[in-house]
């Protein structure tokens, strides 16, 4: 059986379920603004993540290092040796309707 929506307990009922609602709204609020807040602070990490991983790539610091590998400095000028001694490609005049 329900319980009679006058009587001495009518004044009681609806300011407290209100204010149960109330707390329950602003603490949903405080978890979603500090869901938000880590979502950002995530974001931020993340676009930081792209940068520092290519910085350690071109360090060598992602794998371990083979000693039997040529070191860079070396491979650069053999590239540029290579490409000194290489004739350099003719650019030719592009004609009028040749795609």
């Amino acid at each position: 059986m329900g319980v009679a929506a006058d009587g001495p307990w009518e004044d009681f009922r609806a300011p407290f379920a209100f204010s149960t609602s109330v707390r329950r709204i602003e603490t949903a609020f405080a978890r979603i603004d500090r869901l938000a807040a880590e979502a950002a602070r995530a974001a931020h990490l993340f676009d930081r993540l792209d940068e520092r991983l290519l910085a350690k790539a071109l360090r060598g610091e992602l794998v371990p290092q083979d000693p039997a590998d040529e070191p860079a400095a070396h491979l650069l000028a053999r590239l540029r040796a290579a490409r000194a001694g290489a004739p350099k490609p003719k650019r030719g005049r592009r004609l009028n309707g040749a795609a």
